[in-house]
């Protein structure tokens, strides 16, 4: 950056946190005292600061405005728990002067961060055959569970969200504190009457500026609404403590700085979960945030995070959620039963399924007689223009805006009734229920026929009640991001929870703007960000039963008792299936994979960390390469009989998009039988076996222990997944060879100076490195590296460009790149490239082009460039 503007960024120290030191030094085999793993991260944050102060001598002498406005640094918070840094603002120019700082291990952009919740994303699918109630299996299941005293008492949850409405009649019970780190005030939501103050548009990229959402989490979690009324919060943990980090605010949105400094408190206040119902929609691993979780997770903290809003593609993962040991969870729909109407207009018929519906008996009135019908088109404003349809009903078409606008601009126009026809002659009905809403007519569903036929009739329409049908079946929803994780193909989600149409709290002020009113203060919302926190309450009852539970124990018992989704569903999309609260809190058997995850420490030292995991990761294996994989299983029964179990390997084509495992001889071995004595354990080896001509993809599939011995215990599934790939560099084309530290001449003047290249990935590469070589090919420095997240193999990226600014090798073990830097002189070089995969396997291209550098005019020294 050449620019002196200021920027906010996050700084990585290279001490890890406390709790990730200790369990990095136990996994080395060594050992660290708390005291002195604390005493290494104070001493981390003091030598930066004496840093700071050098940089900019004067920053400890200027106030916030003042240096936002100048070329001083402004400290805006320290992390120490869940991660060890700092985020700043400084100025554009002196960036990668941070990265010189001895400590200093990353510098990162501090990116904005957003709720995971989307009006639009309301779908299930209809099955209008089958007319029963509502299943209310999910619910029983909780209810079994309070009826046992299960509740969550004594469990303290994080919700680290836009805050929470904490005067809400159905959360003022289990409140229990919180920080604000927005604006350093009070955790409660941003208001009607704040947006009101702000002088700020009211929506936003879709976005209002008052917000709900951690309110709606919460009472997912732990609401205390009456149990005999449908119309409440009917948590899953109502007994649990809740605790509200507002890290979000107007919009909905936040900065990563914002979440690291939430996730360090919720680890400093003890919580025994904390749930995140956020992200960014980048698949990575290794973000900040996904590192922060990681080092929750070590602390002992169940961490719960939504995969995100942007499916159905494969790879959609958002970030915290790419994270290795959090429980990222997906969203399923949960059935509904809703009321079917019989639409007619003269001789015409139609069916319309209920969509939306407002508080209150709208309903039976509309029954009571007949109603003009007036076609507005697609429910945008300009349809109503010249229209007056004050007492009439609305025929809509899908398609342009949301259907909660058309619905609610209907309403606004004084409409007694809105007919939406489907856009989609194939899909038949909308899939779709809003819900209840005081800013909702009825509004009922019809197909694309049904809608023509209607709009061609003459006369008034009349409704009469045609008995019900059912909408959702239990599917992964449409929206629900998938994985695999980004360059380790990890299975994630690990599970999945109901998250379309969930109806919970929310403010007061978003029905009612004076804010006083909470008689209709529930909204039905979708997204991973409902299902993320009916896991975190599960969570809350399954520590309240056994506060023994790790993290680890918690993830698995939940995958170990998950259930398949309908459909041909992949592991990468479901991970082990949807949570069965009442089989994790009382399972007899678990099966946990003892592994290890990749941990680079910050001080770049690359480590192994134990962790135990319900699924089955094979990872990337090589394309064109024979290769045996074996993993072991830990097979745990806590009943007091022996139990035999009967072992099956099956792979599957997930939703049609994986390997045929068969056809190309891939294998999983693990025997027929496994035998476990009462409160015993055994281990259990599972060897994949790859053949060299394997066709390159995903290959999947469940190993399942079914019990032919003791009684009283299920079967339990394990998920497993691979990827079959090539690695490494499919294409390193150098566009330009010429560079200058001036513009001496003509060809390295094209670009500012720079040399620059293409390149195209045959694999999916963690990072890319590159290097500075003489024109013998040894190295003499490090140039810099380029982010690969995010990036597709097969697709040619570019053009990369490369400065005149190296770091020169020293030859020494301790510090062995010279911080300080230095031009390249004149003469001839290679660039060494290279590309390292999640498992540490790296890929080099040495480019024997060779590229003259022209130094700099003695008369006009030239300004540092970034590296």
């Amino acid at each position: 950056m050449r620019s002196a503007k200021p920027v906010d960024v996050i700084v990585q120290l290279s001490t890890p946190p406390a709790r990730t030191a200790r369990l990095l030094a136990a996994a080395r085999g060594g050992s660290l005292s708390d005291a002195d793993a604390k005493a290494a991260v104070t001493k981390s944050h003091d030598k930066f600061r004496s840093a700071l102060e050098d940089m900019f001598p004067a920053a400890k002498d200027k106030d916030r405005h003042t240096a936002r406005t100048t070329n001083a640094v402004r400290l805006h918070r320290s992390y120490t728990h869940s991660f060890d840094g700092v985020s700043l603002s400084v100025p554009g120019n002196r960036v990668a002067d941070l990265l010189k700082q001895d400590g200093v291990t990353a510098v990162w952009p501090d990116t904005e961060v957003k709720a995971f919740a989307d009006h639009k994303a309301v779908s299930a699918v209809a099955d209008s055959d089958q007319q029963t109630s509502t299943d209310d299996t999910d619910a029983d299941a909780v209810a079994r569970l309070h009826g046992e005293g299960i509740t969550g008492k004594g469990v303290k949850i994080g919700v680290i969200d836009t805050g929470i409405d904490y005067h809400h009649p159905d959360l003022k019970g289990v409140y229990a504190g919180g920080y604000d780190f927005v604006d350093d005030d009070d955790p409660m939501e941003t208001t009607y009457a704040d947006w009101k103050a702000s002088g700020q548009a009211e929506t936003n990229q879709g976005s209002v500026y008052y917000t709900e959402h951690g309110t709606h989490v919460a009472g997912i979690i732990a609401g205390r609404g009456d149990t005999g009324k449908e119309r409440a919060a009917h948590g899953v943990a109502p007994d649990a403590r809740v605790y509200a980090y507002r890290a979000l605010g107007p919009y909905g949105r936040g900065t990563t700085g914002d979440i690291l400094a939430a996730m360090d408190k919720a680890a400093d206040d003890g919580m025994d979960v904390v749930n995140m119902s956020l992200g960014a929609s980048i698949n990575d691993p290794l973000s900040p945030q996904s590192l922060a979780a990681d080092n929750l997770v070590l602390a002992g903290v169940t961490t719960v995070i939504a995969a995100g809003n942007s499916g159905p593609g494969t790879g959609t993962l958002g970030t915290p959620g790419a994270a290795a040991l959090p429980l990222t969870v997906g969203a399923r729909d949960a059935p509904l039963t809703l009321p079917s109407y019989t639409l007619s207009v003269g001789s015409t018929k139609a069916e319309g399924r209920l969509l939306a519906t407002p508080y209150g008996d709208a309903l039976d009135e509309l029954a009571t007689g007949d109603h003009a019908v007036t076609d507005v088109g697609t429910g945008t404003a300009a349809g109503y223009t010249g229209k007056d349809v004050t007492g009439q009903a609305v025929l809509i078409k899908r398609g342009g805006i949301t259907l909660d606008e058309k619905v609610k601009r209907a309403q606004s126009k004084g409409a007694t009734a809105v007919l939406l026809a489907n856009d989609n002659a194939e899909e038949g009905h909308i899939p779709v229920y809003l819900g209840e809403s005081p800013n909702y007519v009825p509004t009922f569903s019809l197909t694309a026929t049904d809608g023509a036929a209607l709009a061609a009739a003459d006369g008034r329409v009349s409704f009469t009640p045609a008995g019900t049908f059912r909408l959702g079946d239990g599917s992964l929803a449409d929206f629900s991001s998938r994985g695999p994780v980004y360059g380790t193909a990890a299975i994630k989600p690990e599970v999945t929870a109901p998250g379309v149409s969930v109806l919970s709290s929310v403010p007061a002020d978003i029905v009612d703007p004076a804010g006083r009113d909470y008689t209709y203060a529930y909204a039905r919302l979708s997204g991973t960000s409902m299902a993320t926190p009916y896991v975190a309450g599960t969570a809350a009852l399954m520590l309240q039963h056994d506060p023994k539970l790790t993290p680890d124990g918690v993830k698995t018992a939940m995958m170990n008792t998950a259930t398949a989704l309908p459909g041909d569903v992949s592991v990468f999309e479901e991970g082990a299936g949807a949570v069965d609260p009442y089989a994790a809190v009382h399972t007899l058997t678990t099966v946990d994979v003892p592994s290890t995850t990749p941990y680079v420490s910050l001080d770049g030292t690359e480590s192994e960390l134990p962790q135990n995991t319900g699924a089955l990761d094979f990872g990337v294996q090589p394309l064109g390469r024979k290769a045996r994989v074996t993993r072991t299983l830990r097979v745990v029964n806590d009943s007091g009989k022996p139990i035999t179990y009967e072992v099956k390997t099956t792979f599957t084509r997930g939703s049609g998009s994986s390997g045929d495992a068969p056809a190309a001889h891939v294998t999983l071995s693990a025997g027929d039988k496994i035998s476990v004595g009462a409160h015993g354990k055994r281990s259990l080896r599972a060897a994949l076996a790859v053949p060299s001509s394997a066709p390159a993809g995903y290959y999947e599939g469940h190993l399942t222990l079914t019990p032919v011995s003791g009684t009283g215990v299920a079967a339990v599934r394990v998920p497993f997944g691979l990827r079959v790939a090539k690695s490494g560099f499919d294409t390193i084309d150098i566009t330009k060879s010429v560079l200058s530290t001036g513009r001496a001449t003509a060809e390295g003047a094209v670009g500012g100076g720079t040399a620059s290249f293409n390149l195209k990935m045959a694999g999916q590469l963690r990072s890319i490195d590159i290097f500075l070589a003489d024109a013998h090919g040894k190295d003499i420095g490090y140039v810099g590296g380029l982010n690969t997240t995010g990036l597709t193999e097969g697709v040619l990226y570019g053009p990369a460009t490369v400065g005149a600014w190296y770091f020169p090798f020293t030859g020494e073990k301790g510090t062995p790149i010279d911080p300080r830097g230095r031009w390249m002189t004149d003469g001839h070089y290679k660039l060494r490239i290279v590309g390292t995969d999640a498992q540490g396997g790296a890929d080099t291209e040495l480019r024997a082009r060779p590229a003259r550098w022209t130094a700099p005019s003695r008369s006009a020294p030239p300004r540092r460039p970034p590296p």
